[in-house]
């Protein structure tokens, strides 16, 4: 069946640092010209109405292969993990590689070992012949070095790359959590963070030794980062990456998801093992810094420069209370800040004074009740700030 000329305009083209509006046009199924002058006889024209027009997106990294959701989330390509099987024979491999076709490639990742155990080479070199495009370790790292340095020094010789877990399973064993205040506080096992950086300190020893193209998966610590940049500097072959998760979310985010009100209490349940476990705030701004920025605002929060609740300024009398200037909006994303914390704000003060000829009064905002003090009593007010009370 002949595909006829299909050209595209009115659309946002992702081709560089911004999208630009512009044209495409596609012949025989492969991109022909950008903003062309002329068309072939028997193009089909279609008004992209101001939508963005981007390159396929490939994963490289997933566990199944759904269609409906690769075509609707933009994804043409995928790399399958060998976990799913495991893919440790050329039939499998072969299977996976022409299941998908011809809307979705599949590209299989090849088990470096027989059922990711560890232990024993799988069949690398007849994997590559029905389609393997690389040989991973899955979900987890191969424990034995000589193992390993065998993996790395085969996968060499055949031009493929190995994509690596990056874990010591010693230290991480049974955790679902990273060492760290939220941990403790809820009560789970963890491990040390230091559990990546051994990891990958060790695989980054075998490729100097034996020159083996590798991928680490998931980079999600500061010191992991410097080893993989001390690696690149040298010139070795080192590519790594890291998931959305590890790079907007902290520890802090999955122990407020693992706590549920109960009356007054709060009661902890267990996390969902992840590996890696979400990590701390400073390794989450470490892998912030590292990633390329290519939205509009980078910080996965706002801004600091707002966010933080200022001290207010309160003159001698209740009445002359002032808070102090702040912004009018995020420089990042142009977000409104919060309102400013104000004696003078209605519900700025946790109680407001009601005093009557007879007796004090103290009314809680939103409630009918009231606490009558005898009077002659000296009262305070109990002034809470909107950012605690947004924090509750």
């Amino acid at each position: 069946m002949e595909l006829k000329p299909l050209h595209i305009t009115g659309a946002l083209l992702i081709d560089g640092d911004t999208p630009r509006p512009g044209s495409l046009l596609v012949v025989d199924g492969r991109i022909a010209a950008l903003d062309p002058a002329e068309l072939p006889d028997g193009t089909e024209t279609v008004d992209a109405k101001g939508q963005w027009l981007a390159p396929g997106i490939i994963d490289l990294g997933v566990f199944a292969t759904d269609k409906p959701a690769f075509h609707f989330g933009g994804i043409t390509r995928a790399a399958l993990m060998p976990d799913n099987g495991p893919l440790d024979g050329a039939g499998l491999v072969e299977r996976a590689a022409k299941g998908g076709k011809p809307d979705l490639w599949v590209h299989p990742l090849a088990a470096a070992t027989k059922g990711l155990a560890g232990k024993e080479l799988a069949e690398i070199g007849l994997m590559k012949q029905a389609g393997a495009r690389a040989i991973a370790t899955g979900r987890a790292r191969i424990a034995d070095s000589g193992v390993m340095r065998r993996v790395l020094a085969y996968a060499a010789s055949l031009g493929l790359v190995t994509i690596i877990h990056a874990e010591d399973e010693g230290l991480t064993a049974g955790a679902v959590a990273t060492d760290g205040e939220m941990a403790t506080r809820l009560g789970l096992a963890s491990a040390p963070a230091i559990a990546e950086a051994i990891a990958i300190a060790r695989d980054l020893a075998l490729v100097e030794e034996t020159g083996a193209p590798v991928h680490f998966r998931q980079v999600t610590t500061a010191r992991g980062l410097d080893l993989i940049r001390a690696a690149k500097a040298k010139g070795l072959p080192v590519l790594c990456g890291i998931t959305p998760a590890h790079l907007l979310l902290s520890d802090t985010a999955p122990s407020r998801a693992c706590r549920r009100r109960s009356g007054r209490r709060m009661i902890a349940t267990r996390a969902s093992p992840r590996s890696p476990t979400a990590r701390s705030t400073s390794s989450r701004r470490a892998t912030t810094r590292a990633a390329p920025r290519t939205s509009a605002c980078p910080s996965p929060r706002p801004s600091p420069a707002w966010r933080a609740p200022k001290p207010c300024s309160r003159s001698a009398s209740a009445s002359s209370a002032t808070a102090t200037s702040r912004p009018a909006a995020c420089s990042n994303c142009s977000r409104p800040p919060p309102p400013a914390c104000s004696a003078s704000t209605p519900g700025a003060s946790r109680w407001a004074r009601k005093p009557t000829s007879s007796s004090s009064t103290r009314v809680r905002p939103g409630r009918s009740t009231r606490r009558k003090w005898p009077p002659g009593r000296a009262t305070r007010p109990l002034t809470a700030c909107p950012y605690r009370a947004a924090r509750r």
